[in-house]
């Protein structure tokens, strides 16, 4: 039987981790279809929501035949992705902390948009005025919009969240195993790009690669003001690239295996007491 090594000591919204998230991915390409153990022996923690991530790696895999064993998984390690239903065994949410691991089909947006009010209208969410909550969730609705409209892919999207309340922290993601931004950008410009640039362009207020009369709406404009104000984090992984907001500071940088798709975390400051409310409209085009 194959096997495969995961070689990332902490799943987690950043670089390295989103780097060998995707290294898996291109070693799981060079086996052929069977059964196929992936070696999870070097991960001493995983951040719940990351599921969504890995999960598109998985489904490529079960795509290509192959069938996949994991071992070797530190009991923390599977405790938490047992309890969002990654695992088929699964394990109760005894805390009320897990925002389960599901799939959605690209044109599924109605039953995505109930699955994210009930689970993001929770303890963890700051405060926030009516027409700025109602505006909030336009704008979660419209990156699982633009995951449907631009991925080109027939992998469902995957969506996970979880509540750390030691943390205090409310993080939510959604993944698409479709052909990523850089390649939506190169489709729509007919100019090449590097990934991380073609996500950074993406993530501008400006920047949209819809085609035709397609209304945008808030969006990512005002995903990205909220999380400034809060000191949460935006982070995306697409391609070869890896973009991410903390609070106001914004990083970037290559990795050397594609991800197989794009994937967006939200991660929201859940100890946050302001009270949030809009007071500004913001482009209809703005969103990629």
């Amino acid at each position: 039987m194959a096997r495969v090594q995961f070689s990332t000591g902490r799943i987690e919204p950043t670089g390295r981790a989103f780097a060998a998230i995707s290294k898996l991915h291109v070693d799981l390409l060079e086996e052929s279809p069977g059964e196929i153990e992936v070696d999870f022996g070097l991960v001493s923690w995983a951040d719940a929501h990351l599921a969504s991530a890995l999960r598109v790696v998985v489904d490529h895999s079960f795509a290509r035949g192959q069938s996949l064993r994991f071992i070797n998984i530190a009991r923390d390690v599977s405790t938490i992705l047992r309890k969002n239903g990654f695992f088929t065994n699964q394990l109760p949410d005894t805390y009320d902390t897990t925002i389960p691991w599901t799939h959605f089909a690209v044109d599924d947006g109605v039953e995505f948009a109930a699955f994210a009010r009930k689970h993001l209208s929770r303890r963890g969410m700051p405060k926030m005025s009516a027409s700025l909550r109602r505006k909030f969730f336009e704008g979660i609705d419209e990156v699982f919009a633009n995951s449907s409209l631009h991925s080109r892919t027939n992998f469902p999207i995957s969506v996970c969240g979880q509540y750390y309340p030691n943390k205090k922290k409310l993080a939510f993601v959604i993944s698409d195993g479709g052909q990523g931004i850089r390649q939506s950008y190169v489709n729509w410009s007919n100019q090449d790009i590097s990934a991380p640039d073609a996500i950074n362009w993406a993530m501008q207020p400006q920047s949209t690669s819809r085609i035709g009369d397609i209304p945008g709406g808030l969006g990512l404009a005002l995903i990205r003001e909220f999380v400034s104000l809060n000191g949460g984090v935006l982070a995306v992984a697409s391609d070869r690239g890896f973009w991410r907001q903390d609070g106001r500071e914004i990083a970037m940088e290559g990795i050397r295996a594609p991800y197989p798709g794009t994937s967006i975390v939200l991660e929201i400051e859940s100890d946050d007491k302001t009270l949030y409310d809009i007071n500004q409209q913001i482009s209809p085009n703005d969103i990629w």
